[in-house]
């Protein structure tokens, strides 16, 4: 896909899997997960993709079987900590359109990002989410609209009862315009 990159993040050390090994080299068919989603972005043809490291960032280093750039995150305070981490990378891609998603998320498909990408460009979006509905949402941000509109993610730890009942949740992948992200990264602040 031309004018495009991709940020995949992989630096969190997946506490809830309860192993010393980074989730994203858990395998699935034999293959590490983070090389599942490297795979369907090569699919799509984006050619300049980053890495976002973080934990035992050798070992997921190592594992990796594309060529791509890497960022660090020394800190993990999450997903909008991780992309400030990659400036740099979407400094150099100003003017394309960022594909951002989790290295955990082997179904993730080139039809789903090629896809998401027709919807971002077509709309013009300056930001694209990427949701799916499901009756099993434990542990998932839920979407909040107003109709067609987005207003924002809740984590399920902030969610009222009634967001709780939402079953549209964020999948953690994202199409941006590079400038657009770039404009708002250091108005997100962090408690």
């Amino acid at each position: 896909m031309e004018n495009s990159c991709a940020l995949i993040l992989a630096g969190g050390k997946g506490k809830r899997m309860g192993s010393t090994m980074p989730k994203v080299l858990f395998k699935v068919l034999g293959k590490p997960m983070i090389n599942w989603v490297l795979s369907a972005c090569n699919k799509a043809q984006i050619k300049d993709i980053c890495v976002l490291l973080g934990h035992k960032a050798n070992e997921v280093r190592n594992n990796i079987n594309i060529k791509a750039e890497f960022a660090f995150q020394q800190e993990q305070k999450g997903t909008a900590d991780a992309v400030k981490c990659a400036r740099s990378f979407l400094e150099k891609n100003i003017e394309k359109d960022v594909f951002i998603c989790c290295a955990d998320s082997p179904l993730l498909t080139e039809d789903i990002i090629k896809k998401a990408y027709k919807s971002h460009k077509e709309g013009k979006y300056s930001a694209t989410i990427i949701t799916a509905k499901t009756e099993n949402k434990k542990g998932l941000g839920r979407i909040l609209r107003d109709g067609e509109r987005i207003l924002k993610i809740v984590e399920e730890k902030d969610a009222t009862k009634q967001e709780l009942n939402i079953n549209e949740v964020n999948s953690g992948a994202y199409w941006f315009r590079v400038k657009d992200l770039l404009n708002v990264l250091n108005k997100i602040t962090f408690k």
